[in-house]
């Protein structure tokens, strides 16, 4: 089992950092991504609070709250839960608990020190939302077509305040933001999640749920010679993802680095992939 266990933790630090997607820890001071507790250290599950608290250490105003629970093949038992700031969702926080035998035997993390923030709005949603859609200059957005809209069960987004952390080349500071889901349908298809800072009406990013077109490629990999597999065109080059209904696979590479903050895309010119081998041994 210790085997089994070993490997289960490799793969469950592998997935969350795709998990996070743009999530980055803070830059100022990092909580550690994941932690696997020695036999002093384990808690039962029903005494998870005492980990929140006296682990991860977090200025006053954070707090947590339960939003899954599912258990694996092996048997362990994966509690998540969602960070709050002054009651409103931290943007990309979360923690998991994996636990065997309901003894917590590791936890992951994407949890960012929040402090000192106004989480009182200088712009009301509806001005924050005229600002997302200045960003997107779209000529016709999905709700302004009720039946198509009505299919999906998409409405005219009303804008979701968010604490948005700092992220690497992203935002230096946390910020108040609003969290718009646009749907464009001119010129092009176009949906993703658009933040709009709460107190200056700046905007912050983009999170797309639509992607570029999956495209078929092939490449050189380190142990079954060239091989297929999906790709990714994207403004004129091919990376390695795959996208499917919102999610599926994306293959980056550290740099020689073990920080996710250093994780870059693996390109290539052609859909031919035949300068990283390692990655394309990954990706397929």
């Amino acid at each position: 089992m210790k085997k089994s266990y070993n490997l289960w933790v490799f793969c469950t630090l592998f997935l969350f950092g795709f998990f996070s997607g743009f999530a980055q820890e803070s830059p100022q001071k990092p909580i550690k991504k994941l932690k696997v507790f020695n036999e002093s250290q384990r808690v039962p599950l029903s005494n998870i609070q005492k980990i929140l608290t006296d682990d991860l250490k977090v200025p006053p105003g954070n707090t947590f709250v339960f939003i899954s629970e599912k258990v694996d093949d092996l048997g362990f038992v994966h509690k998540e839960y969602q960070q709050f700031y002054n009651n409103i969702p931290v943007e990309f926080g979360k923690t998991v608990f994996h636990a065997e035998n309901n003894v917590v035997q590791s936890m992951s993390n994407n949890i960012f020190r929040i402090e000192n923030l106004s989480t009182v709005p200088s712009l009301n949603s509806e001005a924050a939302l005229v600002k997302a859609m200045n960003v997107v200059k779209a000529e016709e957005f999905l709700w302004q077509n009720k039946k198509e809209a009505e299919l999906i069960g998409y409405e005219k987004p009303e804008g979701k305040l968010v604490v948005f952390p700092a992220l690497k080349n992203v935002s230096k500071s946390e910020r108040l933001a609003y969290k718009f889901d646009i749907y464009a349908t001119s010129p092009i298809a176009y949906r993703a999640d658009v933040y709009i800072d709460a107190h200056t009406g700046e905007f912050i990013m983009e999170n797309k749920k639509i992607h570029h077109a999956n495209t078929p490629a092939t490449g050189t990999s380190s142990y079954n010679g060239t091989v297929s597999f999906t790709a990714d065109s994207y403004s004129g080059q091919y990376r390695l993802r795959q996208t499917a209904n919102g999610s599926g696979i994306q293959t980056y590479d550290l740099n020689g680095s073990t920080s996710y903050n250093n994780a870059s895309d693996i390109v290539s010119n052609s859909t031919s992939f035949t300068n990283n081998a390692t990655g394309v041994q990954a990706h397929w």
